[in-house]
């Protein structure tokens, strides 16, 4: 409630508001309960309060505007890495030949609903034999509530860890460096930091095709929400130098336009402009 209360505390000393949105999903898509009455209230009185909205992209301002009801101006303030990622040395170009283990990173909080793991674990159960003859590894890196679970498929499939490895918390760099690809499996997110920073290193990525996705990945490398099977064969894919180059390229060209610090400072300089007016 700490946004809505400073919101107010602002509004009642006539300071104007810019509430910053970085997820714009309804309830019902984030995977929680709809709302109480008395919320559902609350809101239609607050969506009035700010002056303007702050999203990550169009694609997040039109979905925001839709289920909101909004009527005040929702601008767009572009994602960015981290400091120092983008000035790390690339990653060697390279790629695991037909032969040799293809080491896919998954890497974030470990939910269920909102990065898929469910349905990257379910896969993964269901083709064990498959992904051992494709020479496919998921390496899981990092921390959360879906990590029990994990660890007891793990134990309760057998040959399931021959394909699925769930590794601590380490600093992404590293786990970038251990790496040929990323996959976002991912049902909702807003633009994710790992693949701006796996952009910004060359590192291919395969994502779910998501708002926060689609404007800045190549539409060769996303697949429909939950189609794992897509996803793998696009991961295949990459094992061709062409189609790696190709989507590297388009990726890094994407992230100098878009992701870079040089990007950011332009977009927010000119999105600092559309306030003051």
């Amino acid at each position: 409630m700490s946004e809505p209360l400073a919101t107010i505390a602002a509004r009642l000393v006539f300071h104007r508001v810019h509430v910053y949105v970085p997820m714009v999903e309804s309830f019902h898509a984030l995977g929680y309960p709809e709302p109480d009455g008395a919320t559902k209230r609350f809101m239609r009185i607050y969506r009035w309060l700010p002056h303007s909205w702050i999203t990550l992209s169009s694609d997040h301002a039109d979905i925001f505007r839709q289920w909101s009801g909004v009527k005040q101006p929702v601008h767009v303030l572009r994602n960015t890495t981290i400091d120092g990622i983008e000035n790390a040395a690339p990653r060697d170009p390279s790629f695991p030949l037909p032969h040799q283990e293809l080491k896919v990173l998954v890497l974030g909080r470990l939910t269920a609903h909102h990065k898929g793991l469910d349905l990257l674990l379910t896969y993964a159960q269901q083709h064990v034999s498959s992904l051992k003859a494709r020479k496919i590894k998921f390496r899981l890196v990092g921390d959360g509530e879906y990590k029990p679970t994990i660890l007891a498929a793990l134990s309760a499939t057998p040959g399931l860890g021959d394909v699925l490895e769930l590794a601590p918390w380490s600093p992404p760099l590293e786990a970038y460096r251990q790496a040929d690809c990323v996959l976002l499996a991912s049902r909702i997110e807003g633009v994710p930091l790992v693949m701006l920073e796996a952009m910004a290193l060359g590192l291919p990525i395969v994502a779910s095709d998501l708002p926060g996705t689609r404007g800045y990945l190549p539409a060769e490398c996303l697949y429909p929400i939950g189609d794992l099977p897509k996803a793998v064969s696009l991961i295949e894919q990459l094992r061709n130098p062409e189609f790696l180059t190709s989507c590297v390229k388009k990726n890094q060209d994407r992230y100098q336009a878009s992701a870079s610090a040089a990007a950011f400072s332009k977009n927010a300089r000119q999105l600092t402009g559309e306030l003051v007016d």
